[in-house]
């Protein structure tokens, strides 16, 4: 038997996320006159807000859910690959993004078929387009797994909704909508982590014991490894 577990203020902040996102399309939507405006948005986009892009599209319902899930069964080796996201946008922003506005063009499929062919551009892009199809339906069910549980609503109605948004924020807003709206999930996201932090540790007394112990341990071990 299923019951609610989210509060008013959940639901309102839910249903405020959902909003703001079908603004920013709206928003942007005015602009989207030519192809090079709706894909690449004349690059006029500045670096710091594709990097915090790329940051909220790595993390997806699969970094909530099911890594924290598998590191709790068997071991924390999938915490390796989200210590290495920072790293891997600082190397995009300063050096993949200028790339792209310099060299590349609207698209990297584009830019392998002047390098390689029709052929590489269509093969390059199809395999893309099938992987991250099949990554999005873990995606999708997942979130909508969660969120049903919370909620006792219909899996499948979530994600018709969520899906919409999604679609709708993307045709009529272009890659300019998807990033904005992606800046303030980003930002959403790493003040939600901050407050969740503070949180445990104010209503956890005993972490703060733990984590002073820890600190001891290593810095013992330091001590001797390098006196």
């Amino acid at each position: 038997m299923k019951h609610e577990t989210l509060h008013l203020a959940d639901y309102i902040i839910i249903a405020l996320a959902l909003a703001i996102s079908l603004t920013i399309g709206l928003k942007f939507s005015k602009g989207q006159n030519s192809t090079k405006k709706y894909f690449v948005s004349r690059g006029s986009i500045p670096a710091w807000a594709i990097g915090m892009s790329l940051m909220a599209t790595l993390i997806s319902s699969v970094t909530f859910l099911a890594y924290p899930g598998e590191g709790f069964a068997s071991n924390w080796i999938l915490l390796v690959q989200g210590l290495m996201v920072p790293v891997v946008l600082l190397l995009m922003v300063w050096f993949i993004v200028p790339l792209y506005r310099e060299v590349i063009g609207v698209s990297t499929y584009e830019y392998f078929e002047k390098r390689f062919g029709l052929f590489a551009r269509f093969y390059s892009s199809i395999s893309f387009l099938l992987t991250h199809f099949s990554k999005m339906g873990t995606v999708f069910f997942l979130l909508a797994l969660a969120l049903s549980n919370m909620t006792n609503t219909n899996t499948f109605a979530i994600i018709w909704v969520i899906g919409f948004v999604i679609i709708v924020i993307t045709l009529i807003g272009g890659i300019e909508a998807v990033i904005w709206a992606d800046v303030v999930q980003g930002f959403l996201l790493i003040g939600g982590g901050i407050a969740s932090f503070i949180i445990l540790i104010c209503g956890t007394p005993e972490i703060i014991v733990q984590i002073k112990h820890t600190t001891a341990l290593f810095l013992n071990i330091a001590a001797w490894r390098w006196p």
